[in-house]
């Protein structure tokens, strides 16, 4: 999801389990691109919800 709010871009990763909206990650930036490491924690934090329930 992608908000623009007066301090820059604010994103928010997110996925479906179920009937549930699990949330990964959010930050705010000023860019268009979302950096790297901000992807690979969202991915990271997936794969432990996947693991671990």
């Amino acid at each position: 999801v992608r908000s623009n709010i007066k301090s820059g871009i604010a994103r928010v990763f997110f996925y479906i389990d179920k009937s549930e909206m699990i949330l990964l990650h959010g930050l705010v930036k000023k860019t268009q691109k979302t950096p790297d490491r901000d992807l690979k924690l969202a991915q990271k934090r997936k794969k432990e919800y996947e693991k671990n329930g």
